[in-house]
């Protein structure tokens, strides 16, 4: 007598998205370079076909692995650059997909924070000092004035 068995199953198809902002600039303000990365791992116990990964800010917008084996994964790599709208907004809201033959489609979204410029500082305005003799002249001015009164016009006579 010999035992045996027989293990019959299906297999689970599952699909994991990462987003991340991978490189940037401190402070992020308009005109930046930007870089976004979106990863998508095959968590299920199949392997996995056609698994394509978008993200419609950055750029290049999408890749495609034609099959993804358990636990790989497939990333895409992309650049944006800030915009006067993401200013104003204050921030950027990036999804990141991933979708395959087996799968239903999966998301995740960045929140990335955009600062406005701030002014450029303003240089102090050197403003300049009296000398010993020009504060003399001053003070000799002002003790005139205010014995003599206000000038008054004087005429002359030959």
């Amino acid at each position: 007598d010999s035992d045996s068995a027989t293990a019959t199953g299906t297999g689970t198809p599952a699909l994991s998205v990462v987003k991340e902002l991978t490189d940037a600039p401190d402070p992020i303000v308009e005109g930046s370079v930007l870089e976004y990365t979106v990863t998508a791992t095959n968590t299920g116990n199949v392997t996995l076909t056609d698994v394509v990964v978008t993200d419609t800010l950055i750029d290049p917008s999408s890749a495609t692995c034609a099959t993804l084996a358990v636990g790989a994964e497939c990333v895409l790599t992309g650049t944006y650059t800030v915009t006067p709208t993401d200013v104003s907004a204050g921030e950027i809201v990036n999804t990141g997909m991933a979708d395959s033959d087996q799968t239903d489609g999966e998301d995740d979204t960045v929140v990335t924070p955009v600062e406005s410029e701030a002014p450029p500082e303003m240089a102090p305005v050197p403003v300049p000092l009296l000398d010993r003799s020009a504060m003399v002249l001053l003070a000799l001015l002002v003790l005139l004035i205010g014995v003599a009164g206000p000038f008054r016009a004087v005429r002359l006579r030959h």
